[in-house]
């Protein structure tokens, strides 16, 4: 059996949280073949580069002259041209300097001199401002992940994992499933602990459903428990949306005899 344990955007990525880490040890040790992913981590550094911070800047751009060449603004597009040209200095700024803030926050002399680490932090800050711009009315940082859009039928939650509206598209499309490809596990479990991973876990779903429909999609953690438990019957059966299962509450003892059972043929959508 080979499970793919997914951590999701959006979390504090220099505070790794341990759940798939303490699953991964309590399953390989039963003998599953597990494969951890802190995509958290990963979708942070795929954006914190300077290529990707120069297609939001253009992307700014091009909403502002989109903007300019209406006749009237309607109130939700002018808030939308406040939050573009807030960001409008920072988007011409940060891809000039992201590299160097990066690599700061990994060199460990670096990382302690008060200077360059204050330094890498506002470059690093603004760098989120950008993306989050580029992707208005949505608002990501390091600890959480705003946005008004909604995630009550399959049918917004398939338009907000579109690459217009998922900041995350990219990485998922060019890294995360390419990975899982070439790995081809049987389960892939994403792990939502937090609220703010709620929408990207539920298109990062949606994603990996349509380039692998073979896969048995499974998700855990506290945010999602919170969720499934006060759901019952079709509306629980919506609520997985994507996914195949869910394991609620503790998932090791839950995981174990769901990779025993589908190593046995006996999975199903429960």
């Amino acid at each position: 059996m080979k499970l793919a344990l997914i951590y999701p955007p959006t979390c504090d990525p220099t505070a790794p949280y341990l759940a798939v880490p303490m699953l991964t040890g309590f399953l390989r040790r039963a003998g599953v073949t597990v494969i951890p992913i802190d995509a958290n981590v990963e979708a942070y550094d795929h954006w914190l580069r300077p290529a990707p911070l120069a297609a939001a800047r253009d992307k700014i751009e091009a909403d502002i002259a989109r903007l300019e060449a209406q006749e009237h603004l309607s109130h939700a597009d002018q808030l939308l041209y406040t939050r573009l040209w807030d960001a409008r200095g920072d988007a011409h700024a940060v891809p000039l300097g992201i590299a160097a803030s990066v690599a700061t926050l990994r060199d460990r002399a670096s990382f302690f001199d008060l200077d360059l680490y204050a330094n890498a932090v506002e470059t690093i800050e603004a760098s989120l401002r950008v993306i989050s711009a580029a992707y208005a009315p949505t608002l990501i940082d390091f600890t959480a992940y705003r946005t008004p859009f909604s995630l009550t039928s399959p049918e917004e939650i398939a338009i907000d994992a579109t690459p217009e509206r998922d900041p995350f598209a990219n990485y998922v499309d060019q890294v995360l499933i390419p990975r899982l490809q070439q790995e081809d596990p049987q389960m892939v479990g994403l792990s939502v602990c937090f609220p703010g991973q709620m929408q990207p876990a539920y298109s990062f779903a949606l994603k990996i459903k349509q380039a692998m429909p073979h896969i048995h999609l499974t998700v855990g953690g506290p945010a999602i428990t919170q969720l499934l438990i006060r759901q019952k019957g079709p509306d629980l059966q919506a609520a997985l949306g994507p996914f195949d299962t869910a394991v609620v509450f503790e998932g090791e003892d839950t995981l174990l005899k769901m990779c025993e059972a589908f190593d046995a043929g006996k999975a199903d959508r429960t």
